[in-house]
């Protein structure tokens, strides 16, 4: 069974669960597959960090996408299976 991940504020979530993370300020949203909406006392950068051992990006500095719900990357946009779209910064590679 996988290990659950600290997102803040005592508050735990599976790294599977994670659609993807959002910024806002010093602040998170982390949108999680059961369309629950978390708001933690996190910067994302510091989440980031928290699953690098799993399978997320980083398309610009404002979102962290989980790429098991990624549909598809066209026109400088990544598009989630829930239909969200979010811009790729030039200066990013998420092919890697």
């Amino acid at each position: 069974m996988m290990e659950k991940i600290s997102i803040g504020g005592g508050k735990k979530a599976y790294a599977s669960q994670i659609v993807y993370l959002q910024a806002d300020v010093n602040y998170t949203y982390v949108f999680l597959k059961s369309g629950r909406k978390e708001f933690v006392a996190t910067t994302l950068g510091v989440l980031e960090k928290r699953l690098s051992d799993f399978d997320f990006i980083r398309p610009n500095r404002k979102v962290v996408i989980n790429r098991q719900y990624i549909r598809e990357i066209k026109g400088g946009k990544v598009i989630l299976e829930g239909r969200q779209e979010f811009r790729i910064s030039r200066r990013r590679n998420i092919n890697s």
